[in-house]
């Protein structure tokens, strides 16, 4: 059976992941990763798209590309297939460089977009190659933390999202991307990473092959849905909004912007601007809760207490 073209479309957001033919590495020197990089920033001259990260790993890459005009197939033809000609001709070698079709996962940006970015950062911590992110000289995260000039990342959107400073922004973002985020590496395994609305939209508009994982999707305030959380918890709701550590109401905080983000299709930013907090704190707090919810039985007895809530409604 043929597969199914990829969903595309100007402003899609995808996470691609790119592995050498049969794993071999597709990087054989430096000279080899600044080739790939500057082909990168060629193809983004020529096309105009978004990218916000990437590493460059010994046989495969990561890239964080949000579309223009120009679709990711014909962005990662172009950049693969310049940069092949490149590795035989330089290498003495023949056939194909790269392993059939590269994955491209399919990703709402408001809810996941932070999360990508420290993924793709995090893969030396996971190889085990580096103890530090900043001794990794082949990523983005050079950037990030302005220790290298890369001018085709776009990366000050990013760091925006931390501070409107750039000095308490990379000071953030540096202890955002140190954090755990076992979450998001088995959600990778879908075709289109987001929140149930989000996932209907895309499968209902492009017939997408169905999602791994799948809720029935909602619809409701998010002041009214802060007020189900405060009552299920038994707090005043002025505390949920006001700088309070006590840890019901950061509880609340994060349960908040877990069911609003994930179940309602309520942006990050809208969240953030009712918790009174910034973007970034409330990812973190909702990862927490997506972390929990599945160990900690309080947690998850409050999420189904709520949602059971909001149906009845």
């Amino acid at each position: 059976m043929p597969r199914k073209p990829r969903i595309e479309f100007p402003g899609a957001l995808y996470h691609v992941v790119a592995r050498g033919n049969h794993r071999q590495d597709i990087f054989f020197n430096d000279s080899d990763r600044d080739r790939y990089i500057s082909t990168l920033e060629l193809c983004k001259d020529k096309y105009k798209f978004s990218i916000y990260a990437f590493i460059l790993m010994s046989n495969h890459v990561h890239l964080l590309i949000e579309t223009s005009d120009t679709p990711l197939s014909k962005i990662m033809q172009s950049l693969h297939t310049s940069y092949t000609q490149y590795f035989n001709l330089k290498h003495n070698k023949s056939g194909h460089l790269f392993q059939g079709r590269y994955k491209a996962i399919l990703c709402q940006k408001d809810s996941y977009l932070l999360q990508i970015v420290r993924y793709i950062h995090q893969n030396p911590l996971r190889a085990g190659i580096v103890t530090k992110l900043e001794d990794y000289q082949w990523s983005s995260h050079q950037a990030y933390i302005g220790n290298r000039i890369y001018h085709f990342i776009d990366d000050l959107f990013v760091l925006s999202l931390f501070d409107s400073k750039i000095s308490r922004a990379r000071q953030r973002y540096l202890q955002f991307v140190y954090e755990s985020d076992a979450d998001l590496s088995y959600r990778l395994y879908q075709p289109i990473l987001g929140n149930d609305a989000f996932i209907d939209e895309i499968q209902n508009k492009y017939k997408a092959e169905p999602s791994i994982e799948k809720e029935t999707s909602l619809s409701m305030p998010l002041s009214q849905i802060a007020e189900t959380i405060a009552k299920t918890l038994n707090i005043e709701l002025k505390l949920i909004t006001i700088a309070s550590k006590d840890r019901r109401s950061s509880l609340a905080r994060g349960i908040i912007s877990h069911i609003a983000i994930d179940f309602f299709n309520i942006q990050l930013k809208d969240v953030a601007d009712y918790l009174h907090r910034d973007p970034s704190s409330v990812s973190r707090i909702c990862h927490k809760i997506r972390l929990s919810k599945d160990k900690d039985t309080e947690t998850q007895d409050i999420i189904e207490s709520v949602l059971k809530s909001i149906r009845k409604t």
